[in-house]
């Protein structure tokens, strides 16, 4: 009886392990990819900072018969936005990053758009890990891309962050936006697949993209970029 208890021990340990080395290799492969890839998404040109802008028209004070006043909303947005000016490092250029994969929701989606752009041969490696578990992103390696700062979202809105309903007011950076990941679906051959990006900014730019990418010369490149929403 001991010594069967000790064989399924010793099976249930090396099953462990051998988990823990592939989340490993992955986090650590997934890393590579995104470090690779991560300068062509944040320059591009559609990218811009979410920075208040200016007031629009000079300041209006209304004043009632009994003598009083009332700043009127363009006059406390004046104060707020010269507050802002203020304390803005005009240096700073920061893109928040989710610090773990997103889960994908809708599969069925992603299949049809693959298959809608040429890309069939890819719709099975959705089959080939569970797109629901989400896994760490290393950012140690991808602290700044460009003149771009690249910061865990949580450590800019510890709290959370609605894009439709941020003002701008809280930072003294210009800010660009939250981006995050899926895990990447890799073929065999290591060196093609997709992996899901979101790009989070306001009304304009809240989506979701497959990015096709290919390891060329030693490098991981964007190939095709699909609209997945």
């Amino acid at each position: 009886m001991m010594k069967h208890f000790n064989k399924v021990t010793c099976f249930l340990i090396i099953t462990f392990c051998l988990s823990c080395n592939n989340e490993k290799n992955q986090i650590k492969q997934e890393s590579v990819i995104l470090k690779d890839i991560l300068f062509e998404i944040v320059t591009d040109k559609q990218f811009y900072p979410l920075t208040p802008p200016p007031p629009a028209t000079p300041s209006v004070e209304v004043k009632f018969k009994d003598g009083t006043t009332l700043k009127t909303r363009n006059d406390l947005y004046t104060l707020e936005y010269e507050k802002f000016i203020e304390k803005l490092d005009t240096d700073r250029f920061v893109i928040g990053i989710e610090d773990s994969t997103i889960s994908i929701k809708n599969s069925g989606l992603i299949s049809e758009r693959l298959k809608e752009s040429g890309y069939a041969d890819l719709i099975d490696l959705l089959n080939s890990k569970d797109f629901k578990t989400q896994i760490p992103i290393d950012t140690s390696q991808i602290k700044k891309i460009d003149k771009y700062e690249i910061i865990i979202r949580s450590k800019v809105f510890p709290k959370g962050f609605n894009f439709r309903e941020y003002k701008g007011f809280d930072l003294t950076y210009y800010f660009y936006g939250n981006v995050s990941f899926s895990r990447a679906f890799i073929r065999a051959s290591g060196d093609y697949g997709f992996m899901i990006y979101r790009r989070e900014c306001g009304f304009e730019c809240d989506q979701d993209y497959i990015l096709i990418i290919k390891r060329l010369k030693d490098k991981w490149k964007i190939i095709n970029k699909i609209y997945a929403r």
